[in-house]
């Protein structure tokens, strides 16, 4: 019997990670689907930007999840400097300091509770959409299957 470690656990967590990155990616679409929704529906503005807001996190955190445990933070910036080099420079137009602030005011009453027009909450949406389509990219590239995946 060899002394040498085995590739089967290696194998086990990249299957596993990959797994996980599904599901995040898969939240992620399910509250960009709540944004866009919102922003239709006539709700308010503030619920389609913090939905915008989660879908970015979740997806950053689906490209996390390849190599760690995300961390829970909110802040889509720290998030972004997590994520290897080429998808980092990919997101670099994204505005993330944006849909991070979005995250908090969607949630938490404040003096402006209507704090977004449509167009900044519609650019919110768009941006969320960008990160989910690079991220989406990425994890095909790196060989994690995303056919399929419904929104959750």
């Amino acid at each position: 019997m060899s002394d040498e470690p085995s590739d089967v656990a290696g194998a086990d967590h990249g299957a596993q990670a990959a797994v996980t990155a599904r599901h995040w990616l898969a939240l992620a679409s399910g509250d960009l689907q709540a944004a866009e929704m919102a922003l239709t529906a006539g709700l308010p503005l503030r619920t389609a930007a913090g939905h915008a807001q989660q879908a970015a996190e979740k997806a950053l955190k689906a490209i996390v999840a390849l190599d760690r445990d995300p961390p829970r933070t909110h802040d889509l910036a720290a998030l972004r400097l997590m994520t290897p080099s080429e998808l980092r420079d990919a997101l670099a137009d994204v505005d993330l300091d944006s849909l991070t602030q979005a995250g908090s005011a969607g949630r938490y009453p404040g003096l402006d509770d209507e704090a977004y027009g449509p167009d900044e909450a519609a650019a919110l949406a768009e941006g969320a959409r960008q990160v989910l389509a690079r991220v989406t990219a990425h994890l095909r590239a790196a060989g994690v299957d995303v056919t399929g995946i419904a929104p959750r």
